[in-house]
């Protein structure tokens, strides 16, 4: 039985033809004599004791011994074929300029054809060795990471065995410090001492971030915190770290740029695998050079490097042309592929990994340099080790070669070299990158939801433990630093096996498993998110203590003073759940409205009831007091379990009203039809929309879900559009309840349709606000079959600007963007804001991160729009897909919510209109905090710790460092630099410039309670301060 089925074509991105591609573009086709002869002029130079020699390589179905040449000056001559896999090279003498020479072939006849040989460049390739870091996809995440760690030991081992310093000698490259910092803690001090020896004498090299992430899904202060692994190892170490590798995820948000410089790091290596769902080159991105300067928007810079094999191979690109395997492979590989840089937009075809809609006309120059940097995998593959055979081949190479020179190096050697040889030549490119596998995490709806959230807990409850100085719970930063680290692991980007769909114990088929271990990131993150809320919570209710019966402690920890609703747990232990109470502002000694609401889950949660306070702006990053007065211990009708019933709306209700907005619901669709401010008679929704707003959009696809990269190898670039099968919105609507209280309205019901069991849709509309809230349930059944899920947001706005808050930055149309990005996608941090004129619309989203403006895109390359007309003030909210078949998982379940927040208003440029939005973000993604206190003594009614004088300016967080000093970030919304003043609540005593992860810089001047530092444009900063 043959070994393969006889089928002309097995697997699409074929390892045999994308090579066979390379070959076929490197040579050119002549007929000799009714034959078909192929000539390539291979850039190769070797030295004989006659000279330089260089090669013309032919290859023929007929036997070609030998050729004759005749050169410009006339002369002729008879050269013998060398073997050269399979082919024949024959060797003239080195031209220092490009001639054309006629070839003859004897064998074949008399004919001869004109071929141009032209001079050889002097290449020097730079080989960097080192493994690519996925945290599962090949096998379950703990054999991964054991093997990552064996690899270190290979690597010493191999650098102190071979101790030279020539172009052989053995050099690795750590890509993920993560991994670097788990084999330190669990090896002898001395094997980590002998590590470090080669790591100070060149031979092994540390790249700066723990993973490859997807950055887009991070926060402003989990990005930064990426780069604390290496300012720790940096530090104990004495190292210099100023290489970072970014390796799969073809794309990063503008935000890394800020936090590698913030961290000292100067290079940045990335190998974009395009999977065939990335097709950068359809843009601007096809002239987007392999060097080139990256900034963002606030002015820091990296000098980036994307690998040579532009087509998508990434990081594959030396172990595809022979350098895991012999000299000779290579001997046969490297001088095509290299004839292909010098000559043509990218070396290989369509058949090449990753590269997908077939060949196409590029207008791309060639390689231009003659300094190359390759990377090696000891294997074609992830996760493979160190190689032994690299530094044999290299030595066979550069001994039959003059050039190529070929040598073993770090990166940070490469970035030096070509740096100091074309400073002058290289581009800068500034702005967001857009990450084109971004719509990937939209597989893990509810676990990403759940990472989201604990980003945003885990900045609050280190800002309350700042604010509780000593006062703290003993072993808090340890914790809140592996709950970072569970974060940070989610967000890495391998959120899958090969085969996501199976339930293997070995290798590609392990899918089951590795997403429990992925999830259980999420999990755990957002479990540690509520554990050291509560701590800290607890700490300063403890710390401060109540009066009466009992004081709620409402804590904000934002950089200006805020009020508003917040949400506080009464527990029964202090007040009975039969007492009715009053509310009493300990400042003004008012009386508070509130609402009251039952415990979710009362049997199994603590006993006790939630107060929806309407509350007076609390200080800025502070505290403000609230006291409990019991008015009737028998006064609330409360169930054992502590619940009160609620009255029911006895009739549909389909509108709000709070004579700001009204708001209307279509009864037939569950759409909203109308947001209408009273006062000006604007109107928000564009009622001219092929979707209602906030209306449920399905797409069913075509292609079938769990065969391997599937969504890779299909495309549909319409107009027919045969790959999206079905669209629906929902069938029909239910209404279920509706109802007010003294802190506004609401409206819920329910949606049926395709692709959901059911929406639950709340609508509240809060006393006197000019925004609207709105909570969708949602819940799936999983399927395998290929699906997407959109909340339409149908603004009414003409072709307006769009911005949003990316990581670490704000993006828009705009605004500078990197050529080649993601163009039909975002991800955005918390909101999106349209404005046109002076009118402006924000929609907040809290759980779901994925946008769309003006068009739903079919999600296969080239990414067509499917709307016959386009709507360029439609947001639409990406909540769920199953896109991928590899890496991501094939299907989801669940019933949770996506809450959004919308809002109308004037303003009268985008950068106002970018502040109001992040204030409307801030008061749902990170709202007021709030803790009951028991009555034993009072610490005071309302403190301010840290105010800042511009809104433009946002408090990140605030951290308590080992120093005794706090550690203030703040990032911008402003399209200038701004020098923003902070007022402390008690006197400086020292104020330093530092880095986001702590890093202290120099002083900074200061005068009693007040400091200034420079925040860039649409950047981030940090100052150090000692309060006394």
């Amino acid at each position: 039985m043959a070994d393969q089925p006889a089928l002309r074509r097995t697997y699409p991105f074929d390892h045999d033809r994308a090579i066979g591609g390379l070959r076929n573009r490197a040579f050119r086709t002549f007929e000799i004599a009714g034959h078909r002869v192929e000539l390539a002029a291979e850039p190769l130079l070797r030295r004989t004791d006659g000279g330089l020699e260089q090669p013309i390589r032919v290859r023929s179905a007929v036997r070609v011994s030998r050729i004759v040449i005749k050169l410009p000056d006339g002369t002729t001559r008879e050269l013998a074929g060398e073997d050269a896999a399979g082919d024949l090279r024959f060797f003239l003498p080195a031209t220092e300029q490009a001639v054309s020479i006629l070839v003859a072939f004897p064998d074949l006849g008399e004919d001869a054809v004109d071929f141009e040989v032209r001079p050889v460049r002097p290449w020097n390739i730079s080989l960097v060795h080192h493994s690519h870091f996925d945290i599962g996809y090949t096998d379950l995440q703990g054999r991964v990471i054991t093997e990552q760690l064996a690899y270190l030991d290979d690597a010493l081992r191999l650098a102190e065995a071979d101790a030279g310093d020539g172009p052989s000698a053995f050099r690795w490259s750590v890509e993920s410090i993560w991994v670097l910092r788990e084999w330190i803690g669990r090896r002898r001090p001395e094997t980590v001492e002998r590590f470090m020896t080669q790591v100070r004498a060149g031979a092994i090299e540390i790249a700066a971030l723990p993973f490859n992430m997807h950055t887009e899904t991070c926060s402003t202060e989990e990005l930064h915190g990426l780069l604390r692994y290496a300012c720790e190892i940096s530090q104990r170490y004495g190292l210099n770290l100023p290489v970072a590798y970014q390796t799969d995820v073809p794309g990063c948000v503008a935000g890394t740029v800020d936090a590698l410089a913030d961290a000292g790091v100067k290079y940045l290596a990335v190998a974009h695998n395009w999977a065939g769902r990335s097709v950068p080159y359809l843009g601007d991105g096809e002239k987007l050079p392999r060097l080139f300067r990256w900034a963002s928007p606030a002015g820091n810079s990296v000098l980036v490097w994307m690998t040579t094999t532009a087509e998508g191979m990434a990081y594959q690109e030396a172990a595809n042309l022979g350098f895991a395997d012999s000299v000779d492979h290579v001997d046969d590989l490297l001088p095509l592929y290299l004839l292909n840089e010098e000559t043509l937009p990218f070396p290989y075809d369509e058949n090449v990994f990753g590269f997908a809609l077939g060949n196409r006309d590029f207008d791309r120059d060639p390689y231009p340099w003659n300094e190359l940097h390759l990377r090696v995998m000891g294997r074609v593959g992830d996760n493979c080790p160190p190689n032994r055979r690299l530094s044999e081949i290299v030595a066979a190479w550069n001994e039959r070669w003059e050039y190529p020179k070929l040598e073993i190096t770090r990166t940070q050697d490469f970035f030096e070299q070509v740096e100091a040889a074309h400073a002058d030549e290289i581009e800068t490119f500034t702005g967001d990158w857009n990450d084109w596998w971004a719509d990937g995490i939209g597989s893990a709806a509810r676990h990403l939801q759940m990472n989201r959230g604990a980003q945003a807990a885990l900045s609050q409850a280190a800002s309350v433990d700042a604010m509780l100085g000593d006062d703290g719970v003993p072993g808090f930063t340890e914790r809140i630093d592996a709950a970072w680290e569970s974060v940070e692991l989610f967000d890495e980007h391998t959120w899958g096996a090969a085969n996501p769909w199976t339930s293997g114990d070995i290798a590609f088929s392990t899918g089951s498993d590795q997403w429990h271990w992925k999830a259980e990131k999420a999990i755990r993150a957002e479990q540690e998110s509520w554990l050291l809320t509560q701590e800290v919570l607890r700490a300063y209710a403890e710390r401060n203590g109540g009066a009466g019966d009992a004081s709620i402690w409402v804590v904000n920890t934002a950089g200006y003073a805020r009020g508003g609703v917040v949400s506080a747990f009464l527990p029964e232990s202090l007040v009975h759940t039969t007492a009715s109470v009053r509310l009493i502002d300990s400042v003004t000694g008012a009386e508070l409205a509130f609402a009251e609401r039952n415990q979710t889950n009362p049997v199994h949660r603590d006993a006790g009831r939630f107060l929806d306070v309407l509350i007076d702006p609390v200080p800025a990053f502070g505290s403000r007091r609230v006291d409990v007065v019991v008015t009737d211990a028998r006064g609330r009708a409360a169930s054992p379990e502590g619940t009160i019933v609620h009255p029911r709306a006895l009739e549909p209700v389909w509108h709000l009203s709070n004579g700001v907005l009204y708001v209307a619901v279509d009864p037939w669709t569950g759409a909203i039809a109308s947001i209408r401010n009273l006062t000006t008679g604007a109107e928000l929704v564009n009622q001219g929309s092929a979707f209602g707003f906030n209306a449920y959009v399905h797409d069913r696809l075509a292609p079938r879900g769990e065969f391997n990269h599937l969504s890779g190898f299909v495309a549909d670039s319409g107009p027919d559009l045969v790959l999206l099968a079905d669209r629906a919105t929902p069938t029909h609507v239910a209404f279920e309840d509706a109802g007010s209280d003294v802190l506004g309205s609401w409206l819920r019901y329910r949606t049926f349709g395709v692709g959901v069991e059911s929406i639950v849709t709340t609508l509240r509309l809060a006393s006197g606000a000019d925004f609207v809230d709105i909570t969708n349930r949602v819940a799936k059944t999983y399927t395998a079959d290929k699906e997407s899920g959109f909340f339409a947001f149908p603004f009414a706005l003409e072709q307006p600007t769009v911005r949003f808050e990316v990581s670490g930055s704000v993006a828009g149309t705009d605004i500078p963007v990197v050529p080649g990005g993601a163009d039909y996608l975002h991800t955005v941090r918390d909101w999106v804001v349209l404005h046109a004129g002076a009118r402006a619309a924000t929609l907040v989203t809290q759980d779901a991160p994925l946008i769309q403006v003006g068009d739903i895109a079919l999600p296969f390359a080239p990414f067509p729009g499917t709307l016959r007309t386009p709507e360029p003030g439609t947001v639409f909210s990406w909540i769920h897909n199953n896109i991928w078949d590899t890496n991501f998982p094939s299907g989801q379940a669940f019933d949770t919510v996506f809450r959004y927040r919308v809002r109308g208003f004037a303003a009268a440029d985008a950068e106002t209109a970018g502040v109001e939005s992040a204030d409307l973000a801030l008061d749902l993604v990170r709202p007021l905090l709030a803790v009951a206190a028991d009555p034993s003594g009072v610490g005071g009614d309302a403190a301010s710790l840290l105010e800042l004088d511009d809104r433009r300016i946002r408090l990140l967080g605030v951290t308590r460092t080992a120093r005794g000093t706090v550690l203030v970030r703040l990032q911008s919304l402003a399209e200038a630099e701004v020098t923003v003043g902070i007022t402390a609540g008690a006197d400086i005593g020292g104020a330093w410039s530092a880095s986001l992860v702590g890093a202290r810089r120099g002083p900074v001047d200061f005068e009693g309670r007040r400091v200034s530092i420079q925040v860039p444009r649409f950047g981030s900063a940090a100052v150090e301060l000692k309060l006394t």
